[in-house]
């Protein structure tokens, strides 16, 4: 009896999963003029509901299958209305909206996932491992509050992004060190070049340069060409920084309403340019390393 339960929920969730995948399709493609846009608030609204959670006594088979019912359906619901709050978004914002929503969507499912993997054999292991499962579809849920409420706001967070990849390169840098301690001149330089650019960004990106441990013992020569990519790296980061502060400024003299639909194409290409001058500067950071 156990065994068909169970099967008739595997099915059940595949089921889920198959609508689930069509309400992706929908979220990413554009969405029609004529729709009505929807604030992130709304939808959070809604989102508070659908948190997971497990109690000390499993779950029976109607009790499971309902409970899935209505967090699937509240879930597409949630994606479609994802779907229309990228009305007037920019590429950027809307690749915000998507990705968080798809980590809501694959937290709630791997949540259900695990539920009814465990149906009928749940022991004190699977109980911690749903119990995770539920933390992370909390943890998604609060991420879904840090999205960008506009275009000029998604795109400074990415350039930041940007600039936190250069900073870590610009450190790596730094600790470059000439062969002979006897001439400290080079390290001088360096520490002079790049004074003031140790400002910290929270980012698992730290533009770390592949190829192992950082370099030791540069010619005279190799050590002014680090200290040339220190200027470079150091003048860009200032660049960036400026840039994220008149992006930032241009949200802020933007009344609220209508900053979304504001054309945002000029703020959009100069991210698009960061983005290509943090892979230029990766290149030539590694090229900087000694063979």
């Amino acid at each position: 009896m156990g065994k068909s339960e169970k099967e008739n929920l595997t099915t059940i969730l595949h089921k889920h999963l198959e609508e689930m995948q069509q309400a992706f399709q929908v979220l990413e493609s554009k969405p029609r003029s004529s729709l009505e846009k929807v604030d992130w608030e709304k939808k959070l609204d809604r989102v508070v509901f659908m948190r997971c959670s497990w109690i000390a006594e499993a779950p029976d088979c109607e009790e499971l299958e309902e409970n899935m019912k209505i967090h699937f359906s509240m879930l597409q619901e949630f994606l479609l209305l994802a779907h229309r709050s990228k009305i007037g978004s920019g590429p950027t914002l809307a690749d915000f909206i998507q990705e968080s929503a798809k980590r809501f969507a694959h937290s709630i499912y791997s949540f259900f996932k695990e539920a009814v993997s465990c149906f009928g054999t749940l022991n004190e292991d699977r109980k911690l491992s749903i119990q995770q499962l539920a933390d992370s579809v909390r943890e998604a849920c609060a991420f879904l509050k840090k999205i960008p409420s506009t275009n000029h706001a998604a795109i400074a967070r990415e350039i930041t992004r940007v600039a936190n990849s250069l900073e870590g390169s610009l450190r790596q840098l730094k600790d470059l060190k000439p062969a002979s301690s006897e001439n400290p001149t080079n390290e001088n330089t360096t520490d002079e070049l790049t004074t003031g650019l140790n400002e910290n960004y929270d980012d698992d990106d730290n533009g770390s340069f592949e190829g192992g441990e950082i370099g030791n013992g540069l010619s005279p020569d190799e050590m002014k060409m680090a200290v040339s990519g220190v200027i470079v790296f150091s003048d860009t980061l200032i660049v960036i920084k400026e840039l994220v502060c008149v992006i930032t400024g241009l949200g802020w003299h933007s009344k609220p309403a209508n900053n979304d639909v504001k054309p945002v194409k000029l703020p959009e290409l100069l991210f698009v340019r960061c983005r290509n001058i943090k892979v230029c500067l990766y290149e030539l950071g590694v090229d900087l390393y000694p063979p």
